[in-house]
């Protein structure tokens, strides 16, 4: 049976329930930074397809129209224009005017994401293994920083999505969404979000603890998805959506309409290139 299990982890203010110390769900919350959520959703035998607009530019809201079970994820980089062009070829964007070359100073951290259905799309950094945020290309500067597809953000706290994939066929999601996400020199806050080698912990311990019987040596794709505002996972059933996460408006729960705080207009998610459905029958919600 294609099963989805959705763990929804919280600290936020009003949120955080009391757990015995020394208990599994402890040690997770433990791990979190304040104000912050983490939800781990597992899919058992399901199907990833890379799914988008080729004229470019692709919203939730296309395939929530379009009917069946699945998880709805966003992923892979792109330019931050209108243009919406992923960085790297992905099997929606693979005519040339559809995006942007991964750049190679980055380029060996970047991995293909693809379906039983040779869809594909590229992400990174790869999570197989503890990044040396130290090397130069991961310094949180200006030339670093204003190179499309640059992932020198590895080393700053933020919002993240990753996705893990293993030798039974199974696949994790993991989202750590967060109020004050980044690090604030002006404000003087550090920021509540995670950098990829802090995320890649908190993820390895939820295994540890929730599925212990998912080794290291049985990952077969350990990979940053996005990060920040464009984050975006839903639970999508027949034409109805319950959204599980989304970035840059701090608690998703409980769900309601967006608001920008200046003007009150209603925020649309995040327009991006391309989003991956893991197809499955069912989603049960455990809320620790």
């Amino acid at each position: 049976m294609k099963k989805a299990t959705w763990w929804r982890f919280n600290s936020m203010p009003g949120w955080k329930c009391e757990n015995p110390e020394h208990t599994k769900v402890y040690y997770i919350l433990k791990k979190m930074k304040p104000t912050s959520k983490f939800d781990v959703i597992e899919v058992k035998n399901g199907k990833l397809q890379v799914v988008g607009n080729r004229r470019g530019g692709s919203e939730p809201s296309t395939f929530t129209k379009q009917g069946g079970n699945y998880l709805l994820v966003n992923g892979g980089f792109f330019k931050m224009d209108n243009t919406f062009r992923s960085v790297g070829r992905t099997s929606v964007t693979n005519d040339r005017r559809r995006y942007v070359p991964i750049p190679q100073r980055y380029a060996q951290y970047y991995e293909k994401v693809t379906g039983e259905d040779g869809s594909y799309l590229s992400s990174g950094p790869s999570l197989k293994h503890r990044l040396n945020v130290q090397r130069p290309e991961f310094l949180w500067n200006t030339a670093n920083s204003e190179i499309t597809g640059s992932l020198a953000h590895a080393s700053q706290p933020n919002e993240r999505l990753v996705l893990v994939k293993t030798s039974t066929g199974d696949k994790f999601i993991f989202v750590y969404t967060a109020e004050n996400p980044r690090k604030s020199s002006t404000r003087g806050h550090p920021g509540n979000g995670q950098t990829v080698n802090e995320m890649r912990t908190l993820i390895l311990l939820w295994l540890k603890h929730f599925r212990p019987g998912v080794k290291t040596s049985s990952i077969i794709q350990f990979v940053n998805l996005d990060g920040g505002g464009s984050i975006y996972v839903s639970w999508n059933k027949g034409s109805r959506e319950r959204r599980i996460a989304r970035g840059n408006i701090g608690d998703e729960t409980p769900h309601g309409t967006i608001k920008d705080p200046e003007s009150g207009r209603i925020l649309d998610p995040r327009t991006v290139p391309s989003f991956i459905k893991l197809f499955t029958t069912t989603l049960e919600t455990i809320e620790e």
